[in-house]
């Protein structure tokens, strides 16, 4: 499956079929994605966001 396939049936599954923002799947598949969104959308320094991420200890991810 190619990246361009998974992301459309990401859109189509939590975006479209469930109403979901793409805040809401940024948070739903990684808190980081979701910060570097918010920070483009709210104007702020996506750079510097990324930065302050790079520092800040990751989150626990489980995958199946």
């Amino acid at each position: 499956m190619s990246f361009d396939n998974f992301s459309d049936q990401v859109e189509t599954c939590l975006m479209q079929e469930n109403g979901w923002t793409e805040i809401q799947v940024a948070d739903f598949i990684s808190p980081r994605t979701r910060r570097l969104i918010q920070a483009y959308r709210e104007g702020d320094s996506v750079a510097a966001a990324a930065a302050t991420l790079l520092v800040t200890q990751p989150v626990q991810q489980y995958w199946d």
